[in-house]
Formats: C-alpha cells, structure tokens, sequence
C-alpha cells in the first residue's frame, strides 16, 4: 500500500525557504524527503503527484508561482 504524504508538509518544505523556490529545486527537495513516486493527499482526501499539489496549491491561493518560483502565501493557509 501506498503512503499518502498530506499537503502540510510540502508546504512545510516551501514555507522554510525565506525566497521563492524554484519549481525544479522544490521537485527535487519533494522527491528526497518522500521518495520520487510519492503521492499526496490534502484536507479533502483528494490524491495528487507532487506536480498537481503544486498547481492545486497556487489555484487555492496557498502558494504564489512566477516565473518558475514557488513562496508560501501565508494569508491563505488552512489551520491544522
């Protein structure tokens, strides 16, 4: 069986770089923490790569993506 890594701890990892990360550099931080098959679940219990997390985190506001950069948009996260 498959572990589900939730959203919080991607956010985690973004959320500890005081600039924008590049996608690439988050990809690559992802897959060594959780493994390159990893899959992700959020609050709603819905299943994500990490490449559909990051595009669902930007559409929900959580993130800010520009220029290939990712930053935490701490106004807009859920309370755990």
């Amino acid at each position: 069986m498959q572990t589900l890594i939730h959203a919080h701890k991607v956010l985690e990892i973004i959320g500890k770089h005081a600039q924008p990360v590049p996608h690439a550099e988050l990809r690559n931080q992802v897959a060594g923490a959780f493994g390159a098959d990893a899959r992700f679940i959020n609050c709603q219990d819905r299943q994500f790569s990490i490449d559909q997390l990051i595009e669902f985190l930007a559409s929900k506001g959580k993130t800010d993506v520009a220029a290939g950069h990712i930053s935490l948009n701490v106004d807009h996260l859920c309370e755990e």
